[in-house]
């Protein structure tokens, strides 16, 4: 389908937290299944930080997706003073690059984008997250603190900052308001893509790019001789044929190494970061999906045990059918915010 997009307006600004690799990874396929859309001519300008950046920059230099990529400064002890000077390379860029469109994952450099004549769309789960904690029963002061301040608050900002926010979500997918949309969980072209192959070790680790609390993890796969997939051991991107490798992923419960998984079919045993109800919520829809076991960091300490529940499990229980096509059904409310139009 043809576009509504001017030729001298096709041009995307891309920006999300670096604190991870799972917000760029998820800007990455939005990006791939756009680039799939015929005759938009778009163009990507990505701003990152951190591994996030890292992350960008492993995919830029493997020619896998072609983007113009910025620096932003990282976050460290001078949290406020980066955000004001990271405000300021954004502003600067949104009024030189004069996009068509600004989307953003737990970016939250709002000053940067007001009065930018240009619509905001915001990626992220929050939305999703508060939804499904209405039953949860919080184990601790902090952990509810957590997620006030990073899922209630989160969902907050988006919805009072953007002119639209797209919620990746494990199901009820559909419109739930004027300005917000669930669609399915959102993995890169590869994993989708690529055929399958048998694995050959029964068990692999999966974590993290921020790497919190990955020194147990790592303790105990260098224990049993385990190969383990993370920045920390020198990976940068997930590959779709890493994952193959295993029968079993042990992983924390961060949604883009979830959907990851599930794209490619593997059993999980998921064990969440201490204090992040998000990724033991995620944990507890893993194990009702049949896709998984949702275990403690205490866990570990009896592996064996851990892999014989986790083996009990997968026999006993059948496994649901996700969707993980959800770049596409992004880009497809991208292109319609942007030319008013809406793909088929």
């Amino acid at each position: 389908m043809a576009s509504n997009i001017e030729p001298s307006s096709h041009k995307i600004i891309f920006s999300c937290s670096g604190l991870g690799m799972g917000n760029a990874a998820r800007m990455v396929a939005v990006m791939e299944a756009l680039s799939r859309i015929p005759d938009t001519k778009l163009q990507f300008e990505v701003f990152g930080w951190g591994v996030g950046y890292e992350f960008f920059e492993s995919i830029q230099k493997k020619c896998e997706l072609s983007f113009q990529l910025h620096r932003l400064h990282s976050y460290g002890d001078g949290s406020v003073g980066t955000f004001f000077r990271n405000c300021r390379i954004l502003k600067k860029a949104v009024e030189e690059i004069h996009p068509m469109l600004i989307v953003l994952d737990s970016d939250y450099h709002f000053p940067a984008y007001w009065f930018s004549n240009c619509p905001v769309v915001s990626v992220g789960q929050a939305y999703d997250v508060v939804e499904r904690s209405r039953d949860y029963q919080f184990r601790s002061i902090s952990e509810a603190l957590r997620w006030f301040f990073y899922e209630k608050l989160d969902a907050w900002i988006q919805t009072r900052f953007s002119n639209h926010v797209i919620v990746p979500a494990f199901r009820n997918f559909s419109r739930q308001s004027k300005k917000i949309v669930k669609i399915p969980l959102v993995v890169r072209n590869e994993f989708i893509e690529k055929r399958r192959v048998a694995p050959t070790s029964t068990l692999g680790f999966l974590l993290s790019g921020s790497q919190l609390e990955s020194e147990k993890f790592l303790a105990v796969a260098k224990a049993h001789n385990l190969e383990v997939i993370s920045p920390a051991c020198g990976t940068t991107a997930t590959r779709a044929e890493s994952l193959d490798r295993f029968d079993f992923i042990i992983t924390q419960g961060g949604l883009s190494s979830i959907s990851e998984c599930m794209a490619r079919q593997k059993f999980m045993i998921v064990v969440p970061l201490a204090d992040h109800p998000e990724q033991s919520l995620n944990a507890s829809e893993v194990e009702r999906l049949g896709l998984g076991l949702k275990a403690t960091i205490y866990d570990l300490e009896n592996l064996s045990n851990l892999v014989e529940r986790a083996r009990h499990r997968r026999r006993t229980v059948r496994p649901q059918v996700v969707n993980c096509h959800g770049a596409d059904w992004a880009a497809r409310l991208l292109i319609h915010q942007v030319c008013g139009q809406t793909i088929h």
